[in-house]
C-alpha cells in the first residue's frame, strides 16, 4: 500500500504552502490617474527630475554616485539601468516617470507590444511588477528589419506596495536580418528630454 501512496503523491503532489501566489493582469490606468499624470508632465518638476536622473546615470557610468542610486547593465546584447527609489522623488512621481519613459519611447517609432502587472507573494513580502514591453515599428517587405535601439523593457517594481526601483533594459539583435542598433546613449538623451 505504501508503494501506491508514494505513486499517487508523485502524480498528484499536495500544493506547496510556500509556493508564490501569482496574479497577472493587464496594466490599465484609470481616468483620475491619467489626469494627474497630465498635470505632472506639464510641471517644472519633470525637467528637474529628468536632469537629476540623467546626471545620476552619467555619474554612475563614470564610477561616481549621483543624487539617485543607479545600477548599470552594460553588455553587447543588452544595456540599461535600474534606478532605486528615493523619497525625494515621491511614490507617485516614480510611477509617473515609468509611464513617461514609455511615452518617450513611443515617440521614437515604437509600438507597445505588451503592458501588464504581475503580483507575487514571496513569502515575507509581496512584489508587484508593472511592465511595458516596446518593439520598433518595422515596415514589412524589407531585406533588413530596422531594430532602431532594440527591444525595450520598462519595469516598475514595488515591494509591499512601496516603490523599490525602475528598470530600463534594451536588448539588441546581432543578426544578419537586422540593422545595426542605434546608440544606447542616444536613446537616453531622447528619453531624458522633456517633450
Amino acid at each position: 500500500m505504501a508503494f501506491l501512496d508514494d505513486l499517487l503523491k508523485q502524480l498528484f503532489p499536495e500544493p506547496n504552502q510556500n509556493e508564490a501566489v501569482q496574479v497577472k493582469e493587464e496594466l490599465k490606468r484609470n481616468e483620475r490617474y491619467l489626469q494627474h499624470y497630465k498635470v505632472w508632465k506639464e510641471s517644472s518638476y519633470l525637467a528637474d527630475l529628468l536632469r537629476a536622473v540623467e546626471v545620476s546615470y552619467h555619474s554612475k557610468k563614470n564610477r561616481k554616485e549621483g543624487m539617485y542610486h543607479m545600477h548599470l547593465f552594460q553588455s553587447a546584447p543588452a544595456n540599461g539601468f535600474a534606478l532605486s527609489y528615493h523619497p525625494a522623488i515621491g511614490a507617485r512621481s516614480f510611477q509617473f516617470l515609468f509611464d513617461y519613459l514609455r511615452d518617450q519611447v513611443l515617440q521614437l517609432d515604437y509600438r507597445l507590444q505588451n503592458t501588464d502587472r504581475h503580483i507575487r507573494d514571496r513569502g515575507t513580502y509581496v512584489q508587484t511588477t508593472e511592465k511595458h514591453y516596446l518593439k520598433p515599428n518595422s515596415p514589412l517587405h524589407q531585406k533588413l528589419n530596422n531594430q532602431r535601439y532594440g527591444n525595450i523593457l520598462l519595469e516598475h517594481v514595488l515591494i509591499d506596495q512601496q516603490p523599490s526601483y525602475l528598470k530600463l533594459l534594451v536588448n539588441v539583435y546581432s543578426d544578419h536580418l537586422f540593422t545595426e542598433a542605434l546608440s544606447f546613449d542616444d536613446l537616453l538623451s531622447k528619453l531624458f528630454r522633456v517633450s
